[in-house]
Parts: structure tokens; C-alpha cells; sequence
């Protein structure tokens, strides 16, 4: 990797709870609260106080005085709302339980390059929620959770995401009330699929509950310290910007409540060419990259590997992955760095927001990165982790995890030609054993690392067969790409 470690002034954005002055707001012509200069002489009558008395021109003078200001009031009136209209909208959705207290730390579980934080629901709990800055809108991916917590719902919604599959059915909740370690959201929104569709437990290996994204990530300035796995919340009103050698400071744009960021790729020469990215700490992936889709000038690498990417709320995500030469983030430049290249066929009509991918948490991880959604920035040091080889699943295979403490693994794909396909494993064989422990013995994320671990390292395997016949093994790990 090469860095070039610049110091960074700290940004000083506006104030998030500042409120415009009456004069700036818009007096809101389109109501049509303002009288006309010439009106009709029917309008104009209509505007006069009846008397039975004769008038004189004092107390006409004084009428109109008081017409105007009736109708001055009524202006203050409707700015004040406006004002409170506009207040309330940035009212975050969590903050802090104790009064007076402007930061929390949070510590996290690190599965699969993701970020899950323990959750309460309306005083139940804990459940496992993965912390998405790719997700606008916060979704119970548990359907159990519903009469289990004691969930209403109102309206019903199609969910789609990046895959094949249609769109699936989910419910609108009513406000539910969140517990973080030190934070809280009093009246939360959910979205809750109206089935178990998506089986994120099966793919992490501990049971996932649900997402969360715009609605904690805006409330916040977010630290992320991957060493040791914490969440550092910050007040935005307390916040002020970190100084430092090693501080690089980036723009952080929001779109449709989903952050982006811009950055330079060479893919297959040194020539770098613009990009505009999604900070997704949902995705596993160091680098997504949107190949031939659309206008996107983004070609696929001469070196890929054709294989399943993974499994969003659209279903399967197929693709390619391939090395990208450098990516620069601000002052740092990543040099070999994996990337998937998501087939355009499950990703363009999926996306309405021009963009040419996405950073994943695989990449972020690297750094201490600060999500500063209030000020509009992205702020990254690298940590001890950036010297660490972006590394493709040299076994060639993709496990799924099943069981009460999803401790049976199940192989699910096999790349072609790949070190499992030559060991002779097969999609539904189940692992009973592997390097003569128990599979049990292993948390998924454990034998994620395994199969990361060292080019030409040779594991012995045994498995079970779909007709209960064991087959025994020897798994020698090769790099694939």
C-alpha cells in the first residue's frame, strides 16, 4: 500500500440545530396568503368590517389597522409553524439517555466485515442489528419479532435490493422504541418483512435480527475504532473535526439518505479515472464496481473469477470478481485491492442514483474511519490492519450455517476448478470435521479466516454426504485470484 499522509484541517460545518431567521424563510406565495393590490370590488368588500354605524375616517384608519394586523399575526403564525415544521424535521431519531451527556462508546461483533451492535426492542431483547450506512430506511429482517416484541404495522411495502429476485413483501411498523448501550430512539419506524425470505443468520452465522442505517448514522457523529471493535457517538453539536498528521478529510454527499463519496480507480493501467462511491459498512466486499452498465466507463479486469457474490433482499448477486491496481481515498492511495464486479443485469433497475459502486467495510476496516453525516464528511487514519493482503476464499466454496446455534455448515457453491472442486466436495455436502476439530468447534467467521488463510496449505476435511455417507479429504488452499 502507498500513503501519502497529509495533515488535514478539521472541518467546521454549520451547526445542525440552527434554524434560518424569519426574514430568510420563504413567505409562501403558493398559499396564497397575500392580498392582491387591485382586487375585484366584490373581493374588496369582502375584506371591510360591517358596521350598522356610520364611519368615520378614524375608525375606518383604525380597522384597517387592525386588518393589518389580524392578518400580520397570522403570517407569524404560519412562519412559527413553518419553523417548528422545520425544527422538528431535524430532530434526530436517537439520542443520548442520560441528559447532559454528549458521547457513548459502543462495543460491535465484527462478522464477515460487518458491523452488528446488541439492540433492545420496546424493553426486550438483546437482538442483533447490522449497522448499514447502505440502507435508508431500518428493517426487522425477523419476522418472529413481530409478536414477539409486540410489533402493530400499518401499511404494506415491496423491499428490493441489488440480486435477481423480486421485490418482497414487508409492513410498515409503528413507532417502536430502540435501546443502544448508552443511546435510544423513543418512536422508531421499521420496516418488517412479512416473512423470514432473507436468511442473514445463515450466511454470518449468528442470528440477525435486523438493519439500521440513516436513522443512527444521522443522529451522530460516528466513530469507528475496528481495533478493538467500538463505536465511539459524539453530539454533531460537540463535535469538532479530528487534527492530525494522519487525518485525511473527504466530502461525504447524501443522496436518498445513503452517503457518497469521490475517489480515483485504476483498474487495469496506473491511469486513474473519477468515481462516484457508496460508504456501505452492509457490504463485506473491500470495492464494488458497476462494469459495463449503463454509461459507466469502469471495464472488467483481464484477471477475473466468474462466481456467486453473495445474497442482498434482491437475492443472489452474481458477478466477477478481479484486482483493481489503486484506489485513492483523499490523501491515501490502496493499492491490489479485491473487487467485485456485480453483474449489470441484477443491478441497474434496481438503482435510480447515478453512482459507480461502492466501498465495503473490507476497505474501511483499514482505517479508524469517522462518519460525519451531520457536517458532510468522511474522515480516515489507517490503522495496523492496512498492511494486511486483500485476500479472495482460496477454498473455492461457499458455506451456509444452519442449526439452533448455527454450528452446521453446509457447502452451498463450488467455484469451478478450485481447490474444494478438486478435493471433491459437492454443493449440500455438510462439514463434520475439518483440521481434525469438530465443525462445531467453529464459528463461520472462524472458517471464513481459515480459507483466507495461505496459499498451497493443505486442511483435512470430512464431510457428509446428502445420504448420510462420510467422505474424508485433504482441502489444499490455492489463491484463485
Amino acid at each position: 500500500m502507498q500513503s501519502n499522509l497529509v495533515r488535514t484541517s478539521g472541518y467546521r460545518g454549520r451547526d445542525p440545530l440552527q434554524i434560518e431567521t424569519l426574514n430568510s424563510l420563504p413567505m409562501y406565495t403558493g398559499s396564497r396568503l397575500f392580498l392582491p393590490k387591485k382586487a375585484k370590488s366584490e373581493q374588496q368588500a369582502s375584506l371591510h368590517f360591517v358596521s350598522s354605524k356610520p364611519t368615520s375616517p378614524y375608525s375606518v384608519s383604525r380597522k384597517r389597522l387592525l386588518y393589518k394586523s389580524l392578518l400580520i399575526k397570522l403570517l407569524l403564525l404560519m412562519a412559527a409553524y413553518c419553523l417548528c415544521l422545520q425544527a422538528s424535521a431535524q430532530i434526530p431519531a436517537f439520542h443520548f439517555k442520560k441528559a447532559g451527556v454528549q458521547t457513548a462508546s459502543i462495543p460491535y461483533a465484527a462478522q464477515n466485515d460487518l458491523i452488528i451492535v446488541s439492540t433492545k426492542l420496546n424493553g426486550k431483547g438483546p437482538f442483533n442489528f447490522i449497522l448499514d450506512t447502505g440502507t435508508a430506511t431500518s428493517i426487522i429482517t425477523d419476522a418472529g419479532l413481530r409478536d414477539l416484541v409486540g410489533i402493530s404495522t400499518n401499511h404494506q411495502y415491496a423491499v428490493a435490493g441489488v440480486g435477481t429476485k423480486a421485490p418482497v413483501t414487508a409492513l410498515r411498523t409503528n413507532p417502536v422504541h430502540v435501546e443502544i448501550r448508552g443511546v435510544e430512539a423513543p418512536s422508531l419506524v421499521f420496516i418488517i418483512l412479512a416473512e423470514n425470505t432473507l436468511d442473514l443468520g445463515g450466511s454470518l452465522g449468528i442470528p440477525i435480527h435486523g438493519v439500521m442505517g440513516y436513522d443512527f448514522f444521522s443522529s451522530f457523529v460516528v466513530a469507528v475504532e475496528p481495533i478493538p471493535g467500538r463505536l465511539v457517538l459524539t453530539d454533531p453539536a460537540a463535535y469538532q473535526g479530528p487534527e492530525g498528521k494522519k487525518w485525511s478529510s473527504l466530502p461525504l454527499e447524501l443522496e436518498d439518505e445513503k452517503p457518497y463519496i469521490s475517489a480515483k480507480i485504476a483498474v487495469t493501467s496506473l491511469l486513474e479515472q473519477p468515481v462516484r462511491l457508496m460508504v456501505d459498512t452492509g457490504a463485506g466486499h473491500a470495492l464494488s464496481l458497476e462494469a459495463n452498465a449503463g454509461s459507466s466507463s469502469i471495464m472488467l479486469p483481464a484477471q477475473r473469477l466468474r462466481t456467486d457474490l453473495g445474497r442482498g433482499f434482491g437475492g443472489l448477486i452474481t458477478g466477477h470478481v478481479g484486482r483493481v491496481n489503486t484506489i485513492s481515498l483523499g490523501e491515501y492511495r490502496v493499492s491490489s485491492l479485491l473487487a467485485s464486479f456485480p453483474d449489470s443485469s441484477n443491478l441497474r433497475q434496481r438503482i435510480n442514483i447515478a453512482r459507480d459502486g461502492n466501498v465495503g467495510f473490507d476497505l474501511l476496516r483499514r482505517f479508524d474511519p469517522v462518519i460525519d453525516y451531520p457536517h458532510n464528511r468522511l474522515y480516515l487514519r489507517p490503522n495496523r490492519l492496512q498492511r494486511a493482503p486483500f485476500e479472495y476464499d482460496m477454498a473455492g466454496l461457499k458455506l451456509m450455517a444452519a442449526g439452533p446455534q448455527y454450528r452446521q455448515y453446509i457447502i452451498s457453491h463450488i467455484d469451478p476448478n478450485s481447490a474444494a472442486a478438486q478435493a471433491g466436495l459437492h454443493p449440500e455436502d455438510e462439514i463434520v470435521s475439518i483440521n481434525v476439530l469438530p465443525a462445531s468447534d467453529y464459528t463461520l467467521s472462524q472458517l471464513s479466516h481459515l480459507f483466507h488463510s495461505q496459499n498451497g496449505r493443505t486442511i483435512p476435511v470430512v464431510v457428509r454426504r446428502p445420504d448420510g455417507i462420510l467422505f474424508s479429504t485433504m482441502l489444499q488452499l490455492k489463491r484463485q485470484i
